[in-house]
């Protein structure tokens, strides 16, 4: 078995890959290793690591590696998407159609993804933002904070800051000021 990190060829991986080695090639692999005392480079002896790899090999590790990328871009225009309208309704439905995808997997690969379901993560932004409104605009009231950060109204926000911060909006702004 050969594991190369993500890391290790500058870039050209996003992530870690795994490959069973027929015994050739792992006698190759073995050959090259041994003459490693003599290169400097890690580069170079991974690079003729990978020239020992069949072609198929490498196209199924760049096709699930395209793959990945396929989703991250998914994932970043949704992204996108809630910090231009973190203000107003999201729904999953809009954010699953945004990413090409069903509600029902995109809430799964969501979940994989992130650790959090879409609602958590909107909520989750919106109260950061909140937390920088108090901070930058103290002369903005709950009222105004809560629905410039998508809150339904300031008791919503109210509750909703409490569970996060433990205590509510005003006194967490006059602890922080």
């Amino acid at each position: 078995m050969l594991y190369i990190a993500s890391n290790a060829l500058e870039d050209q991986f996003n992530q870690p890959m795994t490959i069973k080695l027929a015994s050739r090639q792992m006698q190759q692999v073995k050959m090259i290793m041994d003459s490693a005392v003599y290169e400097l480079s890690p580069t170079n002896i991974l690079t003729k690591i990978i020239n020992v790899l069949d072609d198929e090999e490498i196209l199924s590790f760049w096709t699930v590696n395209s793959v990945e990328n396929m989703e991250t871009r998914r994932f970043e225009s949704v992204q996108h998407y809630i910090s231009n309208n973190f203000h107003s309704e999201c729904k999953v439905e809009t954010l699953a159609n945004i990413s090409g995808l069903s509600k029902y997997y995109f809430t799964r690969l969501f979940k994989e993804t992130f650790h959090i379901s879409p609602a958590k993560y909107l909520m989750n932004y919106r109260m950061n933002r909140a937390v920088k409104d108090l901070l930058d605009n103290t002369n903005l009231s709950m009222s105004e904070i809560a629905h410039q950060n998508g809150f339904f109204d300031e008791s919503h926000f109210d509750k909703l800051f409490k569970q996060y911060h433990g205590v509510s909006p005003k006194k967490y702004q006059l602890q922080l000021s």
